[in-house]
């Protein structure tokens, strides 16, 4: 597309303002502190792979057939432990309650925008 093909197109006026700082959330876990930080892109394109890979199409359906590891996965590449400055380990996670590594699967989802629709979007792929 040329420079000149820009001025084709109509103005849509939908106020959009962004930013390029990645959000993050503080969290305590048994005392010790921990942050959670929104991916970057390649980061979340990488874990929507994943997933992906994981589901297989029955008629216009999209079906997760593996669930090892799709909660896990998604935190273990957000979660950092802020006192050795390194991301929690997935095999870390793995054994934590149910419940601790829901309420850290829910939030993550949340921070990196991967609602039902996105991952819904990513297994027809």
């Amino acid at each position: 597309m040329k420079k000149e093909d820009l001025k084709e197109f109509q103005t849509v006026d939908i106020p959009l303002e962004l930013s390029t700082k990645r959000s993050y959330a503080d969290i305590t876990i048994d005392g010790k502190n921990f942050r959670m930080v929104e991916f970057a892109g390649k980061d979340r394109d990488t874990y929507l792979s994943f997933v992906s890979k994981k589901s297989s199409h029955v008629g216009d359906r999209s079906v997760v057939r593996d669930f090892t590891g799709l909660s896990s996965q998604l935190i273990a590449m957000c979660l950092w432990d802020v006192e050795t400055n390194e991301l929690v380990s997935q095999s870390a996670i793995d054994a934590w309650p149910s419940s601790t590594v829901d309420a850290l699967y829910k939030l993550a989802a949340k921070l990196n925008g991967l609602d039902n629709a996105a991952v819904d979007e990513a297994k027809k792929k």
